[in-house]
């Protein structure tokens, strides 16, 4: 509802106006792997059953040489999230064909 009021200036009062923090988390290193990090992140806070995302603390904490790390993710945290997204479209469409082979 605020996003729409935002959007509408019409409706748009001063209590509507969204208070957007910045949230430290781990950043691509290119220009093609946003997607891939949003969606790691995404599932890390799923993960972490919190309520909220701590504003200077990073959810994912990487061990490395005793300090922690959140930078980046590694490749395979990235193949994680691909596999994770290709599983579930094969199982979708999978689901899918059969209820429209039964029809």
């Amino acid at each position: 509802m605020c996003i729409c009021r935002c959007l509408h200036p019409k409706l748009k009062s001063k209590s509507s106006v969204i208070p957007w923090i910045e949230i430290k988390c781990p950043m691509q290193t290119n220009g093609i792997d946003c997607g891939y990090f949003v969606m790691r992140f995404m599932k890390e806070i799923i993960l972490a059953n919190q309520d909220m995302i701590l504003e200077n603390v990073c959810i994912t904490l990487e061990i490395t040489n005793g300090d922690y790390k959140c930078k980046t993710y590694s490749k395979d945290k990235l193949v994680e999230v691909e596999e994770d997204w290709a599983t579930f479209m094969v199982e979708y469409l999978r689901d899918y064909i059969a209820q429209r082979l039964t029809l």
